[in-house]
């Protein structure tokens, strides 16, 4: 047996799922041995973050309501409703669109009334186009992103007051 041969033996022994291997002839004697290779179990320990209160605090008054981010029911938002303003949010990660097609018309417009059910827009989200429809009646008062953009979870995308 020749270097090559035991190269090419050691090269199938790591590579099968025998533990074990002895091989003797003529005087020569060769023994690979996975058994004394074990796996050590080490747990990890979680990561622990301390979360303190602010020295100071800030009051800050504004005469626009903070709403927060809406859900999602399966292809309809439900909106956030402050007094006549709901504010529609992103629902996921994706790309917005207004239209259906780029020669298509835009599927609402600042300004224009719409139904509970209307689509609003589409957002695109890993090859999947899902369409953002209105949860209750009323009017287009801000559109807050453009065709195309890319939105994040909870991002505004437009306001809707009451008719």
């Amino acid at each position: 047996m020749d270097t090559k041969d035991i190269k090419d033996l050691i090269q199938a022994f790591s590579s099968s799922n025998i533990l074990h291997f002895h091989y003797k002839k003529d005087g020569m004697e060769l023994s690979l041995d996975k058994s004394a290779a074990k796996a050590v179990y080490q747990p990890i320990q979680p990561f622990l973050t301390e979360i303190h209160e602010p020295a100071h605090s800030i009051h800050i008054e504004q005469d626009v309501p903070t709403v927060p981010n809406s859900t999602l029911k399966q292809d309809i938002v439900t909106p956030t409703a402050t007094g006549d303003i709901t504010l529609v949010t992103a629902p996921l990660v994706g790309i917005y669109y207004i239209a259906a097609n780029t020669d298509d018309p835009a599927f609402v417009k600042e300004g224009q009334s719409i139904k509970k059910g209307d689509t609003l827009c589409i957002i695109e989200s890993m090859t999947v186009l899902n369409e953002i429809k209105a949860a209750r009646d009323g009017k287009v008062q801000t559109i807050w992103v453009n065709n195309g953009d890319m939105v994040e979870f909870g991002q505004a995308l437009m306001e809707i007051t009451n008719v």
